[in-house]
């Protein structure tokens, strides 16, 4: 189902992998079933607050602030929706880690650390709204074509 749409939101593949879009396993089984996602991801649906519980003890488990910046990071480029929730979870915490300190030291080591580039992309259709394109949500679009 890669390459296909629904309402303008893609579905399969192509949905997991942008970053705006994806909830992971926060999917309803109506989302992923209308999105061409059955089989792509782990059986169950789990809600934000497990997702964000589970993040947060993959954090716990880093050593160093760097590292937990790399993980952050690569949530950002997954998740877009995680990533900010598990930010304003604890803002006094996460901050240090997603701006000054750590950013500098991952500036520092930039080339070590490189892991894919940030974007957002909207339909040629979409541009006039590409703040809304870029956070709309599924449960609106993908479940309610089916």
């Amino acid at each position: 189902m890669s390459g296909s749409t629904v309402r303008g939101i893609p579905c399969g593949p192509d949905l997991l992998h942008n970053p705006h879009l994806n909830k992971g396993t926060a999917f309803t089984e109506t989302e992923r079933e209308a999105c061409g996602l059955v089989g792509l991801l782990p059986e169950g649906v789990d809600t934000e607050e497990l997702q964000l519980q589970r993040v947060r003890l993959q954090l716990d488990q880093k050593t160093s602030d760097i590292e937990k910046y790399i993980f952050l990071s690569s949530l950002q480029d997954n998740n877009e929706t995680l990533f900010y929730k598990t930010v304003m979870s604890d803002p006094a915490h996460m901050m240090p880690l997603v701006y000054t300190p750590t950013v500098g030291e991952a500036c520092q080591k930039f080339g070590h650390i490189l892991r894919r580039r940030r974007v957002c992309t909207c339909p040629s259709a979409a541009a006039a709204g590409c703040a809304t394109s870029c956070g709309i949500g599924l449960k609106k679009t993908c479940a309610s074509s089916s």
